[in-house]
Parts: C-alpha cells; sequence; structure tokens
C-alpha cells in the first residue's frame, strides 16, 4: 500500500481509511493478512497504525519517536510482544529536508537505544535529552508592525517545493462546481504536486483561482491508489 501527500482529496480519505483498516488488528488469526504501508512522512501524526515491524529513513529525533510509535501501538499482540524496528541513513549525500547537525543528533539517540528493548518512558526520557531546543523568537511580528499595510515575507522557513493544481481531467468537473453554489467542493478535487509538474499556462483556464495550478494526469495520476508520481509509471522500475 502506498500513503503520501500527493492525492486528490477525495482519493487520499479513500486511501486513508484503506489503510488503517489493513492494520487493524483481528481477534480471529486467521483473519489477519501480511501487508506493507510504504509512506512518507504523513504517516508520522495522520496514521493510526499498529505495525509489526517498522523500517525507517534517520530523520530529526522527534519525528523518529512519532513514526515509532507506529510500532506495537495499542499492544494488540499482548504485553510480551515486541515489535521491531530497522533504521537506516539517507541513501543520497543530500540530508535534505533535513540538516546534517539534526542527522548527527539522531545517530547519537539511535546509538544509545539500540540493541534493547524499548519502553514508552525510555522514548520520552531520550526524546526530552535529544531533541533540538526551539529558537527564542526574534521580535518581529509582522500582522502588529507592519502598520496599516501588510508587508511581504514568510512566516516560515521552507522552500516552496509544491504548488495546489487541478488534474486536467478534472478541470470540467471544477469549473461544474465553481459555477455552482457549491463551490467549496472542488476541495476534494486539489492535489499538491512539485512545482516542476504544475503546467505553466498563460490565458488558459482564466476561470480557476489564482493559487491553482493545472497538472498532468496522464502518465502522472493513472492510478488513484498510488496518486500523483513524478515519473510516468512506465518509467517507474521496482528493485
Amino acid at each position: 500500500m502506498t500513503y503520501h501527500s500527493r492525492f486528490r482529496l477525495c482519493d487520499r480519505q479513500k486511501v486513508h481509511a484503506k489503510t488503517v483498516s489493513a492494520f487493524e488488528h483481528k481477534q480471529n488469526a486467521a483473519e489477519r493478512k501480511p501487508v506493507i504501508a510504504v509512506t512518507t512522512q504523513v504517516c508520522e501524526m495522520s496514521l493510526d497504525l499498529d505495525a509489526d515491524v517498522l523500517i525507517t529513513e534517520v530523520a530529526p529525533v522527534s519525528s523518529l519517536v512519532q513514526r515509532f510509535g507506529r510500532a506495537n501501538r495499542h499492544l494488540a499482540r499482548g504485553q510480551e510482544f515486541r515489535a521491531k524496528i530497522h533504521t537506516y541513513p539517507p541513501p543520497h549525500k543530500s540530508t535534505k529536508p533535513y540538516t546534517k547537525d539534526e542527522l548527527e543528533i539522531s545517530t547519537r539517540f539511535l546509538d544509545e537505544l539500540s540493541h534493547q528493548s524499548i519502553s514508552q518512558y525510555q522514548l520520552a526520557d531520550a526524546l526530552e535529552r535529544y531533541s533540538k531546543h526551539e529558537r527564542n523568537a526574534d521580535g518581529s511580528a509582522r500582522f502588529l508592525d507592519s502598520g496599516y499595510y501588510a508587508t511581504p515575507g514568510n512566516f516560515r522557513d521552507t522552500d516552496d517545493y509544491s504548488r495546489p493544481c487541478i488534474l486536467d481531467t478534472d478541470l470540467d468537473v471544477v469549473k461544474a462546481i465553481l459555477d455552482s453554489k457549491d463551490k467549496y467542493k472542488k476541495e476534494q478535487f486539489i492535489i499538491n504536486v512539485p512545482q516542476k509538474w504544475a503546467v505553466q499556462e498563460t490565458g488558459h483556464h482564466t476561470w480557476l483561482p489564482k493559487y491553482l495550478g493545472v497538472a498532468e494526469s496522464v502518465g502522472h495520476y493513472d492510478n488513484p491508489e498510488r496518486g500523483f508520481v513524478t515519473k510516468p509509471l512506465e518509467e517507474v522500475e521496482l528493485g
């Protein structure tokens, strides 16, 4: 199963429910079926999973603890059962979206806790000791300091990698929604895609809100259960 943030909302709701249901504990052992979920960081907060094995790339300590919380979450297999957790370093030289310092701290955190059975109390204690301290406010408050006009600026430090879009195959449906009284229903068809895959058109679809782009569907969103892929599906190789 695949779960990430690049689904249309209407599809993501279905994938979310299906993924959670697949990991539910079955009282009858015969009803239990093996399942593998491949996810991005969305699993840290939004998925109520109870996995027997967790494999994760190294991330900041707070993120790791959130991910670890998906393993043996409900003690459904009894007090004696222990889930297995495996971690691995980022496969590329780049540490993005994290910093090198964050991952070095995480490595020390993992070294301390490895090769032992870990309780929630131990995780909470280690999280407090290894978590990066939040920086103090710099005294700037754009809402209060800019006078009667707004000054441009970012409220968070991030690279703008994604853009909300409408798939080209959904344009007619969304236009009909925008022409109706139920304009809010367009939210079901919005999908965040990488900036480079947002079609930049001039003079077309002027009826779309300016914050929405258009993304090609064919070759990128052919399977609603897989979501948006940056390579055409026929080019994706499975190792």
